[in-house]
């Protein structure tokens, strides 16, 4: 990402599953500790782009 802050209208179009996603990101920085593979992380946030007509 590059910073870009979403605005009202975009957050409300994102799945609910983004916000547990984000919410999860932010409580375990560590993702080891997670046992979550890295590569379904970037699938999950590429879904949440693509809600968002960000990503193609």
């Amino acid at each position: 990402m590059d910073g870009t802050l979403l605005s009202l209208l975009e957050l409300q179009r994102l799945p609910r599953s983004c916000f547990k996603w984000g919410r999860d990101m932010q409580l375990n920085m560590n993702f080891s500790l997670m046992g979550i593979d890295g590569d379904e992380l970037v699938t999950k946030h590429k879904i949440c782009l693509q809600s968002l007509g960000i990503l193609r």
